[in-house]
């Protein structure tokens, strides 16, 4: 039996084959990855959830903006067989409650405020309340705290990474995905991550993600959008969405181009990235390129790329632009 293609095992190759150019920038370099840095640290971080007690198939629920750190965790979930649960951010507590009610996290990692404005750990206590309501075992919880901040009852991400990064040597990635058809959901056999609907019609609801189909979808849509090793690929999606974690980290982990990204768009920000690192393609929504357009320092040299379908007629009119499409991402991997 062929053994299964991994999000790890394509991070390891992408290490191999790119090494140390650059693969994560976040904001104005406030952050810079490597495809050799992050198969490094996820490597450490698969370790530590081990020595955590996670084990295949196991879920690790992650609420956290982008950042290198989200990379690393994701790619660390990949490393020892668990699985993903992408907690989007902008999710109210009872939202939470919901998804982690529904996945069952045995960790949950989350930074402790969200683009220095949102406090995250003060949601932690009611979510926890509507857990035990729900007689769900509850999750360690992790923090990363940029300040150095402790909370009770939570461990810090930087000191557990520390202990427990270099514990024992894992087995094989794709060897650990395999044992998710034993585990305690044998139906999340083969699967990367859960990852939330926008909540906007109901509840949150949870769709699985297979580490194959992501990898398939993820060729797929590198190759329409001609990504190669050397392309500067710019994005605000948030990682939480397939937007972020596949076509953002996984299509350019598989390019070898580089992926820029911020924790919270700013227009200024966003058209100093381009105009300095030389963006290549973007990727999203075409209101940002508007407010760009707008602003007296830009340039309409610069800058070509993706964006959201259906939006192409308000487009400002870039040389050389080309457009290509992707929707339904995160539905059609299952």
């Amino acid at each position: 039996m062929t053994a299964p293609r991994t999000l790890f095992d394509q991070l390891a190759l992408a290490a191999s084959r790119f090494g140390d150019a650059e693969f994560l920038v976040v904001g104005r370099r406030a952050e810079v990855l490597s495809f050799r840095q992050l198969a490094a640290a996820a490597e450490r971080f698969g370790r530590a959830l081990h020595g955590l007690g996670v084990r295949p198939g196991d879920r690790v629920a992650l609420w956290m903006t982008n950042q290198a750190a989200w990379a690393v965790a994701a790619y660390g979930i990949a490393r020892c067989g668990a699985v993903l649960v992408a907690v989007n951010t902008r999710l109210a507590p009872r939202e939470v409650a919901h998804m982690l009610e529904l996945t069952r996290p045995r960790v949950w990692l989350l930074e402790d405020t969200f683009q220095g404005k949102v406090q995250a750990t003060d949601h932690v206590a009611p979510v926890l309340d509507a857990l035990r309501q729900a007689k769900v075992d509850l999750p360690a919880i992790l923090v990363r705290s940029r300040a150095g901040r402790r909370y009770p009852g939570m461990r810090d991400w930087e000191e557990t990474v520390t202990a427990l990064g270099d514990g024992a040597e894992l087995p094989p990635a794709a060897e650990l995905v395999a044992r998710t058809a034993e585990a305690e959901y044998p139906e999340l056999r083969g699967a990367a991550a859960i990852l939330s609907t926008s909540g906007t019609t109901g509840k949150p609801k949870g769709v699985v993600l297979g580490h194959e189909q992501l990898i398939h979808l993820a060729e797929a849509v590198s190759e329409r959008q001609l990504l190669r090793a050397g392309e500067r690929f710019y994005s605000v999606g948030p990682m939480f969405r397939c937007s972020g974690y596949m076509h953002g980290l996984l299509c350019n982990l598989i390019s070898g181009s580089t992926y820029y990204t911020t924790p919270s768009y700013d227009p200024e920000e966003a058209w100093d990235v381009f105009a300095t690192e030389a963006i290549t393609l973007y990727h999203g929504f075409v209101i940002p390129l508007q407010e760009m357009a707008r602003l007296p320092q830009f340039d309409r040299a610069r800058g070509c790329g993706s964006t959201a379908p259906g939006t192409a007629p308000r487009l400002p009119r870039w040389p050389g632009w080309k457009r290509s499409t992707a929707r339904g991402c995160a539905r059609s991997t299952g």
